[in-house]
């Protein structure tokens, strides 16, 4: 009895034994433990995590696309506290002289300024600081003192009158049409009866017309250091009765300083009144003789703005200082309000 239940125990065991290792053999191989497919799903899901970011159209990072950068005029560092000057010009003509620049060197004047990185603004816009200019370029502003015929005069057409294109406005237009982003901007400092006597009315209505200016130099050119105070309204406020004759709603509110005479009374200078007709001026533009402070420095004082002498000897010791010292200058960093150079 004993030896059945012995026999019987020991054929379970082996009957075990051989199930056991069939269910090992089964499940040993590659993996390390069961397979289930909920770890498959898991191991795809990890697959699919490592390569999102670089397969999956999908999830790939939208391209930037590179910033449209304007190109640097002139390479130099933006600095918008730096100098810029006001040049001063006289009559232009034929033959060089101490107040006379010739055509051919006027024109030089501009292309020079042009090919150094120089842009025309306009004597407003300084003193409001709305330089808006590409950036690297450097706002220079021109004034022209007494009105002059080679500064604005008319060829007479079969039809009607025609801007001299050998005048200083009609070689700055040409220019103009040839470099657009020179620009055409200049302030006209003019007496009575300025330019053509005969058309001055047509000629400053042209001039404004352009998107230039029309500036006081006084109606007789007097000098405002040694006539009496009570004169000034005569001077300044007859000046903008005898312009507003041609021009009822412009406004003039600066004054070139005639022979560089600076006033003795600084506010009759600057607001008054004659015949009924109102002045307000608003700075003081004086002869020479040394560029002027950006309008952002502490320097800078509308009320003794400081010229150079448009000629062979100043402007290119000048413009050769500059090329010297680039940080002095005034530098646009580029930074525009959308102003336009369009051809008026």
């Amino acid at each position: 009895m004993k030896r059945s239940l012995l026999l019987i125990g020991l054929l379970a065991f082996i009957f075990v034994a051989v199930a056991c290792g069939t269910v090992n053999e089964k499940t040993s191989g590659n993996n390390s433990g069961p397979v289930t497919e909920d770890s498959s799903e898991q191991a795809d899901k990890k697959e699919d995590l490592g390569n999102k970011d670089y397969n999956d159209e999908e999830n790939v990072p939208e391209k930037t696309e590179p910033l449209d950068v304007e190109q640097n005029v002139t390479g130099l560092i933006p600095n918008e506290n730096g100098q810029i000057m006001i040049l001063m010009y006289h009559r232009i003509g034929d033959r060089e002289s101490t107040w006379t620049r010739t055509r051919e060197n006027f024109r030089r004047d501009l292309q020079t300024l042009y090919d150094k990185g120089y842009r025309l603004i306009s004597l407003k816009d300084y003193l409001d600081n709305k330089i808006d200019l590409p950036l690297g370029t450097t706002p220079v502003i021109l004034t022209f003192d007494d009105g002059t015929s080679g500064q604005f005069d008319f060829i007479e057409g079969d039809e009607d009158l025609q801007i001299d294109p050998g005048s200083a406005v009609g070689i700055m237009k040409e220019f103009y049409e040839e470099h657009p982003d020179f620009g055409l901007e200049a302030t006209f400092y003019v007496n009575q009866r300025p330019f053509n006597y005969r058309y001055w009315k047509e000629a400053v209505k042209t001039i404004v017309g352009l998107g230039m200016d029309i500036g006081n130099h006084s109606l007789t050119h007097e000098n405002l250091k040694k006539i009496p105070i009570e004169k000034y309204p005569d001077e300044i406020g007859g000046l903008v009765a005898h312009i507003t004759e041609a021009l009822p709603d412009y406004i003039i509110d600066t004054i070139a300083l005639p022979n560089g005479g600076y006033p003795q009374d600084v506010d009759k200078a600057l607001e008054g009144e004659f015949q009924g007709v109102k002045y307000k001026n608003r700075a003081l533009l004086l002869v020479g003789a040394r560029p002027a402070p950006a309008p952002t420095d502490p320097a800078f004082n509308p009320l003794k703005l400081p010229r150079v002498r448009a000629d062979e000897e100043n402007l290119y010791r000048w413009l050769d200082y500059f090329d010297k010292h680039p940080e002095k200058r005034y530098v646009s960093n580029g930074i525009m309000e959308g102003k336009k150079y369009n051809l008026k």
